[in-house]
């Protein structure tokens, strides 16, 4: 079963482009994104493999170390028509990406797994031998996987922990986006901005020092906000989180749309002095093969 149903899909599109009419400067963004969600409708990831494996400690996301089978061509056609969306939005910045999406230099497999593996080096030496500028594969590459790893979190739930205590993400190792406040109940969910997967975290808990302690964890709340939005802020290691009240879980392809939604708050935690950590959460170590013939 594919990770966005129709229905969702245009629930979370709705969602979209509502942000993008409150913020029109955003477009050089929410375009490609847009692409990426229809993406994940794209019934190709329904025939990709991921065989986790079985030596990796219980600390480690399940896509480390694992080999994740997709057919080359279908993964190329998907990751070029997010670049077209990206250097149809993009201006001048992200111009090059057209070429670069229609020529022969950019192996998108490649591309791929480095995303995944959130492997820097070999992104900025991709950047370079493509001539094209470095944040904008970054940022490309990191909506270009988005449906792969949507992918990946469902090929791989049946092996989900009951419990994860990390601030990074059980499945491709990235630090949480944001978390839920979800329901009647109030639970506070992290969840993955890059495959959508959400986990418990405990309402005192920071997501990356993981401090308990009420004097070092505290909010900061917006004077237009009250308590359905606020951010979460550590003293300890000056580390933060945002915070969103939902009815219930979001789609897997709304994380990234509430995630940009919230930015407010991400500019009052850095005027308030706290950050996201610059180092990435879990830097797993995965493959990304086609399938052998016949």
């Amino acid at each position: 079963m594919r990770g966005v149903t129709t229905r969702a899909l245009s629930t979370v599109q709705e969602r979209l482009v509502a942000v993008t009419q409150d913020h029109p400067e955003w477009n050089s963004w929410t375009t490609p994104l847009a692409e990426a969600l229809r993406q994940m409708e794209n019934p190709i990831w329904d025939s990709i493999s991921v065989e986790v494996s079985s030596k990796h400690p219980d600390h480690a996301p399940l896509l480390d170390h694992a080999t994740i089978r997709l057919d080359a061509k279908a993964g190329r056609a998907s990751v070029r028509r997010i670049m077209d969306a990206a250097a149809d939005a993009g201006g001048a910045e992200a111009s090059e990406l057209r070429t670069v999406a229609r020529g022969t230099g950019c192996d998108a497999l490649a591309l791929l797994e480095a995303t995944v593996c959130q492997d820097d080096e070999r992104l900025t030496v991709q950047a370079a031998s493509l001539g094209v500028e470095r944040n904008v594969l970054v940022a490309v590459g990191l909506l270009a996987a988005m449906p792969l790893l949507d992918a990946c979190r469902r090929k791989t739930s049946d092996r989900a922990p009951a419990s994860w205590p990390h601030g990074y993400c059980l499945v491709c190792g990235a630090w949480a986006a944001l978390a839920e406040l979800r329901g009647l109940e109030r639970t506070r969910h992290l969840r993955c901005g890059r495959c959508g997967t959400g986990w418990d975290i405990e309402w005192v808990r920071c997501a990356y020092c993981r401090a308990s302690d009420n004097s070092t964890f505290s909010s900061l709340v917006p004077e237009d906000g009250g308590e359905a939005r606020r951010v979460d802020v550590c003293r300890g290691c000056r580390g933060y989180t945002k915070l969103l009240t939902s009815a219930r879980a979001w789609p897997a392809g709304q994380v990234p749309v509430e995630d940009l939604a919230s930015v407010d708050l991400d500019l009052i935690a850095v005027e308030h002095g706290f950050e996201r950590p610059e180092t990435v959460g879990y830097a797993v170590r995965a493959q990304i093969n086609s399938p052998a013939p016949g």
